[in-house]
């Protein structure tokens, strides 16, 4: 039987690398962007941070906690 406390991925790299690619595309039209990122959803804090900074890269933003 699976343990479902364990963390699932549910974005995959591929996808989270698509996504920010787009973004570096298309950032002119954006006032702002909003990354909500719980660690509930990724399994830690370290998680929802590395994920947050794959996204951001492109931008060449970073986040620090």
């Amino acid at each position: 039987m699976r343990d479902y406390r364990s963390t699932i991925e549910l974005f995959s790299v591929e996808l989270i690398d698509y996504f920010s690619g787009w973004l570096l595309k298309n950032k002119d039209k954006f006032d702002i962007i909003t990354i909500a990122l719980s660690p509930e959803c990724c399994g830690s804090w370290d998680n929802s941070v590395n994920m947050a900074n794959r996204i951001l890269k492109p931008l060449n933003l970073k986040i620090d906690i």
